[in-house]
């Protein structure tokens, strides 16, 4: 991603793009040259440390861990937060990684205020209740480190407005 990708975003106005990563394993110490140069052939002189690769991808993205459910949170989570911090976001549910991903693009771009404008939107567009809890309680803390004045854990908006996707409403 940090040597091989060009991104309108970074590439036009250095503004960096969003990196999500899913996963319940623990990272490598490191990225091996020899798959380095029989996936991609670039020759390297030596294997990259993990945090050498995280370093360089985050250069130019906000990169994130999502971990598919708290019961394979316990295996992986706590080197995934050494090396990612807060960027690492435990979800309720493997079904709530798209809807994850695009509130931690709709926070930090502003495209929402809030957790609870969020819900609004996910709920007016038809979203299960359910679903709608799930990812507000992944983003909590997320959503938290943005604003430390705002109230923790918002509650769904019982709104049904037009039943366009919730994706578009957001992003345009």
């Amino acid at each position: 991603m940090a040597q091989h990708t060009d991104m309108d975003c970074w590439v036009k106005r250095k503004k960096r793009g969003y990196l999500f990563v899913t996963g319940d394993e623990l990272p490598y110490p490191a990225v091996s040259r020899h798959q380095v140069e029989g996936l991609i052939g670039e020759k390297l002189d030596e294997d990259i440390p993990i945090e050498e690769v995280i370093a360089a991808a985050a250069e130019t993205t906000h990169l994130f861990f999502l971990i598919p459910d708290a019961q394979r949170r316990r295996r992986c989570e706590p080197r995934w937060r050494e090396l990612l911090g807060d960027h690492v976001i435990c979800m309720d549910s493997p079904d709530d990684a798209c809807a994850v991903a695009a509130g931690i693009v709709a926070l930090t771009e502003k495209a929402v205020p809030s957790l609870d404008a969020l819900a609004g939107v996910m709920a007016a567009t038809g979203m299960a209740k359910e679903r709608v809890g799930g990812v507000l309680h992944a983003l909590d803390g997320y959503a938290a480190l943005l604003d430390p004045t705002a109230p923790r854990r918002a509650t769904p908006a019982a709104g049904h407005g037009a039943r366009s996707s919730w994706w578009k409403r957001l992003f345009g």
